[in-house]
């Protein structure tokens, strides 16, 4: 990322460029504008919330792929894996470095479930390619087992 080249030449935290960043929990119930509310004068936060940002977008190219074409499952797949490795990277790489987490959205749990509900989307747009190329039953069957996996997952991630 380039915002993380730009944190050897200009250092925001606390004590030597202070630049406040704000942004909003994605999952308030009412608007983007009127939920909880995290602040921190650290470029980590800025760099994990706009890593966030693309990771929710890149899901959205995918949910709005026409899955009845080949190329529409494909993208749809290709964007789910990028939406998860961007939320696994989220929750592996920067969460853990902050001292305080200041949304709810970016708990490790919360990414851990982002996380596994965009691999078990992605195997869905594959297990539905599969299904849909007349592959071998044996296959059929493995590709919608992991599918089921992933959500089996998902699912206990969010109870």
């Amino acid at each position: 990322l380039q915002m993380t080249a730009m944190d050897c030449k200009l250092p925001i935290n606390e004590n030597q460029i202070h630049v406040t960043f704000t942004w909003y929990d994605a999952f308030y119930k009412d608007s983007v504008f009127s939920g909880k509310r995290g602040s921190a004068a650290n470029s980590l936060f800025e760099r994990s919330c706009v890593l966030f940002n693309y990771a929710a977008i890149s899901s959205q190219i995918a949910a709005s792929q026409n899955l009845d074409t080949d190329d529409g499952l494909k993208i749809a797949a290709k964007y789910f894996q990028v939406a998860s490795g961007a939320f696994a990277q989220l929750r592996d790489k920067l969460v853990p470095t902050m001292q305080k987490i200041p949304t709810p959205d970016l708990s490790p749990e919360v990414l851990a479930s982002l996380t596994t509900l965009m691999q078990a989307q992605a195997q869905e747009c594959i297990y539905i390619k599969a299904v849909a190329d007349k592959m071998k039953r044996e296959g059929n069957l493995q590709t919608g087992g992991l599918c089921r996996r992933f959500l089996w997952r998902c699912y206990k991630a969010m109870s």
